[in-house]
């Protein structure tokens, strides 16, 4: 049994103009197409932290039956950090890459305790965002690795890493204004990733193949290299 956690990048290929149809279910799909049984609980919208609540809701209703250990892997879809952050920034913080690394950071451990708690292991996928990237990564999040640091990477260069992730596809208007408002030092950093967001987001549009018809998530083809990738990668139990 494989498990499939995550926002809108974890259910796939999605229609165009914001239909809210999703046209081919991605990763899922395609480990189902080889023989796997895949339970995905994807949602979208859905932030970090509730991505965590929901598997691990899904896994205690599997031990409850006895079937956690039939789960051979999890994969989970990384979202953007800001949407568990929104309204809980401390007013007068300091807002740099730190921050978001510390944030990142909560989120990685909350997994590691899953994993621990089950005895299962934990794939990152960087899809809306990327990954935070330690050598080490296992050895400060047990149970947890990184499966694709950066799928939009993948699909744009063959090459799932990148010198410099980025953790936000949309530029959370509300949050900017609050985080300009409280500190002037914040200012400089903020327009730094607006500009780095604004770029990922044309390279995007520039590669239709891969990210239409929407251009906001990868399509059927963008999982399929996904998939090709985390099957080389001897990924799968």
């Amino acid at each position: 049994m494989i498990i499939i956690a995550g926002d809108s990048w974890g259910c796939g290929e999605w229609g165009p103009g914001g239909s809210g149809i999703i046209v081919h279910t991605g990763l899922e799909q395609y480990l189902q197409d080889d023989g796997y049984n895949v339970i995905n609980i994807s949602y979208g919208g859905s932030s970090n932290i509730h991505v965590c609540n929901q598997l691990n809701t899904s896994l205690y209703t599997l031990s409850c039956v006895k079937k956690v250990d039939e789960v051979k892997n999890i994969f989970v879809f990384q979202t953007e950090w800001h949407r568990d952050h929104r309204y809980t920034l401390p007013v007068d913080s300091i807002f740099d890459i730190s921050y978001i690394h510390m944030a990142m950071s909560d989120y990685y451990y909350r997994l590691s305790d899953i994993a621990s708690k089950y005895n299962v292991r934990i794939g990152l996928i960087g899809g809306c965002t990327d990954i935070l990237w330690l050598d080490a990564f296992e050895k400060e999040y047990p149970g947890v690795f990184i499966a694709c640091q950066s799928m939009i990477n993948l699909c744009l260069h063959d090459n799932h890493r990148t010198d410099n992730p980025l953790f936000n596809l949309e530029n959370d208007l509300h949050l900017v204004e609050k985080i300009k408002a409280n500190n002037s030092q914040n200012t400089e950093f903020l327009l730094a990733q607006i500009s780095a967001t604004v770029q990922r987001r044309e390279e995007m549009h520039n590669c239709p193949y891969i990210f239409a018809p929407d251009f906001v998530h990868a399509n059927k083809f963008g999982h399929e290299k996904l998939y090709n990738f985390i099957k080389l990668q001897s990924m799968l139990s």
